[in-house]
């Protein structure tokens, strides 16, 4: 049997920070049989204008769920993103999103393929109580997942990641080769895999408005590589991190013109065994170091054991500050 239908979901009227949905209209068309999805498509409309919609369209079977199908969002802006946005008190201004994919499914949903990309334009959110408002930022993704829900396991083919501000890269993510993942199986993924991920000067006082009362300001520098080994089952992770003329508030309380650095470097075994080679943090105000903590562990998840070895050193003239 076929089916085909539409629904059609009007909001005539809004009060509070709901007041902007007024005349929004949702529809939802489908169109399908029992082995293909020719399309079932929830379109966006406010007083006869297009606001974006969600498409799915492809062959797939329903009785062994076996399919190929094209997921695509074209231009959903912020006249459908604060219909959860205004819940929370945000604005979404002007950001569109639009995104294409290819999600192939084997019998029984033995294995998925999700391969697509992503594309979030003039990113920035409006808190409406305190009207500030966060950067603009312009996000691109492409990724491909490989899952083997039999086997517990899969592998991330590629992954790319790029977030820029003013035309500058603040945020980047991008693995070196196809790594694997596993929740308890095994994977025939390549052994080694990196994934790089690297913060550039971000800028707090601009996202202040997601602080609350902390208000913080200062520039993030961070760099973060995650080696997959044995097959996805030994991780090493190395961090670096740093938060230059640091300024907030904790209460009554208040630091400024500070610098913090964090470095660690740790292996995970098995999603088991957690074992710090070594981790130090340091804090610095008025660039002289005021605290200094260091040192290494390990952390069995397993049974909960814990052995952490840490070195403090302080400069009581320079924290008393």
């Amino acid at each position: 049997e076929s089916a085909k239908g539409k629904l059609r979901l009007d909001v005539s009227e809004a009060t509070g920070p709901m007041a902007e949905l007024a005349k929004l209209a949702a529809i939802l068309d489908c169109d399908l049989t029992p082995t293909d999805i020719r399309e079932v498509a929830l379109h966006f409309e406010q007083n006869g204008n297009a606001l974006g919609a969600v498409r799915v369209s492809g062959p797939f079977s329903a009785a062994n769920m076996e399919g190929k199908l094209k997921v695509e969002l074209s231009s959903i802006d912020r006249r459908v993103l604060n219909l959860f946005g205004a819940a929370q008190g945000f604005d979404f201004n002007s950001t569109v999103i639009n995104s294409t994919n290819l999600i192939q499914t084997a019998p029984a949903l033995t294995t998925v393929s999700i391969s697509g990309n992503l594309a979030v334009n003039n990113l920035s959110l409006t808190k409406e109580n305190t009207k500030q408002t966060t950067p603009i930022l312009n996000v691109k993704s492409h990724y491909n997942v490989f899952l083997h829900r039999l086997d517990k396991a899969g592998v991330v083919k590629s992954l790319e990641l790029d977030a820029t501000q003013n035309d500058k890269k603040v945020l980047q993510v991008s693995i070196s080769e196809p790594m694997p993942i596993s929740w308890g199986g095994t994977s025939s993924a390549p052994e080694n895999a990196t994934l790089q991920l690297a913060i550039t000067d971000l800028n707090l006082a601009a996202w202040k408005s997601f602080a609350g009362e902390i208000a913080p300001s200062g520039n993030v520098n961070a760099t973060l590589n995650i080696l997959a080994k044995q097959a996805g089952k030994q991780l090493s992770i190395d961090l670096v991190s740093s938060i230059n003329a640091l300024s907030a508030q904790f209460g009554s309380n208040q630091i400024s013109n500070a610098d913090i650095e964090l470095k660690t470097k740790v292996t995970v075994a098995d999603m088991k065994k957690v074992s710090l080679a070594s981790y130090s943090v340091q804090l610095s105000q008025a660039k002289q170091p005021a605290l200094t903590l260091s040192g290494s562990g390990t952390l069995d998840l397993e049974s909960s054991d814990t052995d952490i070895k840490a070195n403090l050193d302080g400069a009581l003239a320079q924290l008393f500050k």
